[in-house]
């Protein structure tokens, strides 16, 4: 099932995806006390992109958006000048992380294969206990790609960033 939603309607899903990248981000600095919030901060990112998605095919005029959680789904439905766009900023960010001396050696190539690779993220950690522990595997990309294509709306948008999380603005400062 798809739903019809208004251009004029990607800002609230934008300050949607906020409010949960915030979420996102108590449940990370939580971890230092228990290793128990892992399974809800990966979906709770994997959330925070999927909304972030929305947003994206929303504001480029998509007369549905689907009521699924497949990341890959939802970027191969972005309009082929926007997923360029994005795999630039994802290229911008892997520079901005070499330049720092944080590139972790797995960070995929394209942006694209994250979402590949993490397209059903939402409802395998949701459901985390319905999997034996060797079908899971913990992946830190999807943050990285929540941020990019924070990065990316807040381009599209100057005007949003008064709706923006600053923790995200100092991790990758919008140019």
């Amino acid at each position: 099932m798809a739903h019809k939603i208004p251009a004029s309607e990607a800002r609230r899903i934008f300050v949607a995806a906020e409010n949960f990248a915030i979420a996102h981000r108590v449940l990370v600095e939580s971890v230092r006390e228990s290793q128990r919030t892992i399974p809800p901060q990966v979906m709770v990112a994997a959330f925070t992109v999927e909304l972030f998605l929305k947003c994206l095919l929303v504001d480029s005029g998509a007369p549905t958006i689907p009521a699924k959680h497949d990341l890959a789904m939802l970027f191969n439905n972005l309009p082929p000048a926007t997923r360029a766009a994005i795999e630039k900023v994802w290229k911008e960010y892997r520079q901005f992380l070499k330049e720092k001396g944080d590139a972790p050696s797995d960070v995929p190539a394209k942006i694209a294969d994250i979402f590949a690779k993490c397209a059903n993220y939402f409802d395998d950690w949701r459901f985390y206990f319905e999997h034996a522990k060797s079908t899971l595997t913990l992946d830190s990309t999807p943050v990285a790609a929540l941020g990019v294509l924070h990065v990316f709306i807040l381009r599209l948008h100057p005007d949003w960033k008064q709706d923006s999380d600053q923790y995200f603005l100092s991790t990758f400062p919008v140019p």
